[in-house]
């Protein structure tokens, strides 16, 4: 954008003159503002003043133009559906920055910025594993002596045009409940340009490649870095398999929360042996005799 002013005598410059690059520089720089928080101002920020309504996650701001002679202050109500408790707890007690992004559409995005503090990890009673999939989580508890404890399925709308907010809620949702029963989690170490490399046929595929899984292994570090929940990030080596072969029967569960409860295990340290069908083949012709 900046260049541009440099060529508009250029056939191909989309400006024929100083002014309309000038207006076009200025649109594109404003488009991105950011308001600087601080412990010495009500509300944490001096030009932006937020305050919750108590309705849900609804809050109404207040944001005053240090170029305006009259102070002009603009007034909105938006909703702010995660972090809602922090960011009222930080416009109170401590800073909180804002950014405002105006899209093409016409729309404005406000992201508060935070700086936490993260908790001291604490010492967890169970681990809860999880298996993440197509709109859903898997979830298992294994006790301290690795035992099954429950198992279900969390959903999330993978598909609706904010995606990754649905995920960062549920996500939001199994820590706060992994901190107050004091809980560890457990997720798999998902190598995903070997999981995608494969062909697994056109519909799981399209789901692997629409899966979030960096969105969804930071989420869970900044889960885990606020609420002090201690998080295990394990192997994914045959999860599901051990889950199907050797839980998912005995524990009548599905093959995703028997995977989770597998994982719960390996983050307590419990070994599970699997030995794939073709390794097995090969050893048994060897004690037979059989070249394979």
């Amino acid at each position: 954008m900046s260049s541009h002013q440099w060529t508009l005598e250029h056939p191909s410059s989309p400006f024929s003159t100083h002014e309309q690059w000038l207006k076009a520089w200025r649109d594109h720089r404003f488009r991105h503002v950011y308001f600087l928080g601080s412990h010495d101002e009500s509300c944490g920020c001096q030009l932006v003043q937020g305050t919750y309504t108590g309705d849900q996650d609804l809050f109404e701001f207040k944001v005053r133009s240090p170029y305006a002679k009259d102070k002009l202050v603009i007034s909105f109500r938006v909703r702010i559906p995660y972090q809602t408790e922090q960011v009222d707890y930080y416009q109170t007690y401590g800073s909180i920055s804002y950014v405002f992004v105006f899209k093409e559409n016409g729309s404005l995005y406000l992201h508060p910025q935070i700086k936490e503090e993260p908790k001291e990890i604490k010492s967890a009673k169970g681990c809860l594993g999880m298996d993440i999939n197509a709109g859903f989580l898997a979830v298992a508890l294994a006790n301290e002596n690795g035992n099954y404890v429950f198992s279900e399925d969390i959903y999330y709308d993978q598909y609706s045009a904010d995606a990754h907010t649905a995920l960062h809620q549920t996500l939001a949702a199994v820590y706060k409940i992994a901190e107050s029963e004091g809980w560890s989690v457990a997720i798999e170490d998902i190598s995903l340009r070997k999981k995608k490399s494969r062909n697994h046929g056109k519909k799981l595929n399209h789901i692997l490649h629409d899966f979030p899984y960096r969105k969804y292994r930071s989420y869970n570090e900044k889960k885990a870095s606020r609420s002090g929940v201690p998080l295990h990030i394990v192997s994914a080596f045959y999860t599901s398999r051990i889950g199907k072969e050797k839980y998912q029967n005995k524990l009548q569960t599905s093959t995703h929360q028997a995977a989770a409860f597998v994982i719960a295990r390996r983050a307590l340290g419990f070994t599970e042996w699997y030995e794939p069908e073709k390794s097995k083949s090969k050893r048994m012709n060897a004690n037979i005799g059989i070249r394979s």
